[in-house]
């Protein structure tokens, strides 16, 4: 999360003025994402909280379609530029 988070430096996360390519963002399109999933997965499994786990797929869900609408949004800013970066990266890993 911090490395993603360095990485998209002054980038504003909710209006954003560039396209972030480097870093985690060269491994995965969305690696805030990858990283509170996977620290959710291990917050359940060090706690052995079945009720979390029963809960993933209902993270996992949202997860998914959020990250398709900022795809969305991105698509609308970047046009082309994020195409390509589509078609060079996958969503998650």
């Amino acid at each position: 999360m911090v490395w993603a988070t360095n990485a998209a430096g002054e980038v504003s996360l909710a209006e954003p003025g560039q396209l972030v390519t480097s870093g985690p963002y060269s491994l995965s399109r969305h690696p805030m994402y990858v990283a509170w999933t996977l620290a959710y997965l291990g917050v359940a499994l060090v706690l052995s909280s079945s009720w979390m786990l029963i809960l993933f797929p209902v993270l996992a869900g949202w997860i998914h379609l959020e990250s398709g609408r900022e795809e969305e949004r991105m698509f609308q800013t970047f046009g082309s530029a994020y195409t390509s970066y589509q078609a060079r990266i996958g969503r998650y890993l």
